[in-house]
């Protein structure tokens, strides 16, 4: 039998400097992974399109597009929607919109009005609606149209608050096996370049 001694000489904080700096790029490359993934689902569809009760939001301004990112600092790696988004979490998890003091929400009914939501104009650019209250005491604004037969196109309908569905957008992607599994290959690949070095 023949043998061979290998001497080996670890520098315990050279190993632990490295090995912290290969789990902080394999977190960034996995947190990468799924903000990208994140965004990708996010539907481009007609302006103004809503999206399936459940599925990601469909893609009107971008603004939460661009929102969803990542961050690395000193307390960890954080992904989320790290830039100011009002509506994030209310399509993230659902709930109730109440209007404030005593205002309304105006709800857009007529296909004008609902084009001009999609151009974040509402109610005050059509100087021409009339407020009107009806029998079951539903507020509404409404155009006049005609004269001696005249009839009523309803533009708006005025609610207290609405109950918005939940929307959700990163729980489908954190649950996905393909993006687990293509954030675990980020991880590996990042965190190993380290060592490769």
């Amino acid at each position: 039998m023949i043998t061979f001694k290998i001497n080996q000489q670890w520098k315990a904080a050279d190993v632990a400097a490295k090995l912290d700096k290969a789990v902080s790029a394999g977190l960034r490359g996995a947190a990468e992974t799924l903000s990208n993934r994140t965004r990708m689902s996010l539907n481009r569809l007609t302006l103004g399109t809503p999206s399936a009760v459940g599925s990601p939001p469909n893609r009107q301004t971008s603004t939460l597009y661009r929102g969803i990112t990542w961050v690395q600092d000193a307390t960890g790696t954080l992904v989320g929607v790290l830039k100011n988004v009002k509506y994030a979490a209310i399509q993230l998890f659902g709930g109730k919109i109440t209007a404030k003091g005593r205002g309304m929400l105006p709800i857009p009914i007529h296909p004008l009005a609902k084009q001009r939501a999609r151009m974040g104009r509402g109610p005050r650019s059509f100087p021409f609606l009339v407020l009107v209250k009806n029998r079951k005491g539903t507020v509404m604004l409404v155009k006049n149209v005609g004269g001696r037969n005249a009839r009523a196109e309803i533009f708006y309908i005025l609610k207290k608050s609405v109950v918005i569905p939940a929307r959700p957008y990163f729980f489908p992607q954190t649950r996905n096996p393909a993006t687990l599994s293509a954030m675990q290959a980020a991880f590996a690949q990042e965190g190993g370049a380290v060592f490769s070095r």
